[in-house]
């Protein structure tokens, strides 16, 4: 979701889809104990567009460990974590008249764990790539955390370990997912059914929590009481790294009008939710959920393709940056 320099329409059409694809995987959260088919398409999209964001995350980044990299770092992802942060509190106290659960127990506001995680990745990454083999060394730490009972929404320690080696492999296959033909050279109908394969399979496997996924718990919060818990997250990040892969094989590099919603990705990521919020306190989200399992699917993903449009539109970009990211800027940081 970071913002880069030099437009790439591959990428740019990338953050798009995955960004629709989580205003979609949030919209269809009441439908999930309504039938299989809601709950096969939120886990299959939770295999991949968290993992897809992240590697391209990490396919931004450069190894700099400069001053100037870091204020940026602080103005691009800080700076909006805490002026979201500060909104959803916002709406939390307007709706319900108590401070949210997340700020009382120190864990990023909902879906704004992204952004805080981000910034740790990007303090973090230069120090573990000193080391001889950071994929690796990042995967054995993730796997041991899910041992820990205690590791989960605190400060968003546990989804920090889990994602970050998407963060590292990123950053590593960079070039190739630039050039996607150099290392795959495979027809996209390979792919594609790459993609038909892991639904019908995660079809078939019903009964697996879909909670693997968020990379959120431990192991025995997750049912796996026995030693071998480290070999299901090992499953999940193999299943999600083919997954983002073929993503990324599919998405094409053209159509500069639509890549160029693409930009603002993260305003649709940051404000979306807000949306989310004032549907659920009006009842509008349960309404729709009481529908059958089909027609609210449909409308979900009408709302989803609407809402991403209008929060990626530049006029809605240019309107956050005006009243209240470089308003926050001038306040929290010194001149540069």
């Amino acid at each position: 979701m970071e913002l880069i320099m030099t437009r790439n329409l591959l990428f740019d059409n990338i953050k798009l889809a995955m960004v629709f694809l989580v205003v979609f995987g949030h919209l269809i959260e009441p439908l999930l104990d309504h039938g299989h088919l809601a709950r096969t398409l939120y886990m299959f999209i939770y295999s991949f567009h968290m993992p897809v964001f992240i590697m391209l995350a990490g396919a931004l980044t450069k190894l700099d460990e400069s001053e100037k990299r870091s204020y940026k770092n602080i103005a691009s992802i800080i700076v909006p974590f805490v002026v979201f942060t500060l909104l959803y509190e916002l709406i939390n106290l307007l709706g319900y008249r108590t401070i949210s659960h997340y700020t009382l127990n120190f864990e990023p506001h909902w879906i704004l764990w992204f952004l805080f995680s981000l910034f740790i990745w990007k303090l973090a990454f230069p120090i573990i790539m000193k080391l001889r083999f950071p994929l690796v060394i990042s995967v054995i730490i993730s796997l041991c955390a899910g041992y820990v009972d205690d590791v989960g929404s605190f400060l968003s320690i546990s989804r920090t370990l889990y994602f970050f080696p998407f963060f590292i492999l990123g950053y590593k296959l960079n070039n190739t997912l630039i050039a996607k033909d150099r290392l795959f050279n495979l027809p996209a109908i390979f792919y594609w059914a790459l993609l038909a394969l892991i639904f019908v399979g995660l079809f078939i496997f019903k009964e697996v929590p879909y909670q693997w996924f968020y990379g959120g718990d431990s192991y025995a919060n997750l049912g796996v009481e026995s030693n071998y818990g480290f070999v299901y997250r090992l499953f999940c990040y193999g299943l999600s790294t083919i997954a983002a892969l073929a993503v990324f094989m599919v998405i094409p590099n053209r159509g500069e009008k639509v890549a160029s919603y693409g930009e603002n990705s993260l305003y649709v990521y940051a404000w979306h939710g807000l949306f989310i919020k004032v549907a659920v306190y009006f009842g509008i989200m349960s309404s729709v959920a009481e529908m059958s399992s089909l027609t609210a699917l449909l409308i979900f993903f009408v709302a989803s393709v609407l809402l991403t449009m209008l929060l990626a539109s530049h006029w809605m970009a240019s309107l956050t940056n005006k009243l209240l990211l470089q308003p926050a800027q001038q306040l929290l940081l010194s001149n540069k």
